[in-house]
């Protein structure tokens, strides 16, 4: 302050610095889906004292699958992931690499993958099998009959 007509001029300086504020991920999708199938992920970006954080990007991790979705008004992030990975328990993570303002931050948890259903159906003397990629195997059921005795007999014709 260089002064006026009622006070003196004066002035300091010392050194300060700027920290960044905490965060914390909370995870809040599922934590199971089935093989081939898409899955919602959400999570929620905040800081540890004073509320959402807007803007940011999350990272999603299901294995070796990444998904990333940018946080809204309220600090939620939602992606879709189309499960592709081998069925079973996978480690999921969200991360926060953090910015000039914010600190980062990460969750982890598990996140199991099922088995695709497939549906057998007959028609006739074929039963056929549908399974995740709507593709049919067809399995044709022949009786025969020798010396008075029904045998069963599978062929498969794949198609």
């Amino acid at each position: 302050f260089s002064g006026d007509e009622y006070y003196l001029g004066s002035s300091d300086s010392k050194d300060f610095s700027i920290e960044h504020e905490n965060t914390e991920v909370s995870f809040n999708g599922v934590f199971i889906g089935k093989y081939s199938d898409p899955v919602i992920l959400e999570a929620v970006l905040f800081e540890s004292d004073n509320g959402a954080i807007v803007g940011r990007t999350l990272q999603f991790n299901i294995g070796s699958q990444i998904v990333s979705a940018n946080t809204d008004s309220s600090g939620k992030a939602t992606a879709s992931l189309v499960l592709s990975l081998v069925p079973g328990s996978y480690t999921i993570t969200v991360t926060f690499t953090g910015d000039d303002y914010y600190l980062g931050s990460v969750y982890s948890g598990t996140f199991v993958i099922e088995k695709e259903d497939t549906v057998l159906f007959r028609h006739g003397r074929t039963l056929s099998v549908l399974h995740h990629k709507q593709k049919l195997f067809h399995i044709r059921l022949c009786l025969l009959y020798i010396a008075r005795q029904i045998q069963a007999h599978l062929l498969v014709c794949l198609r």
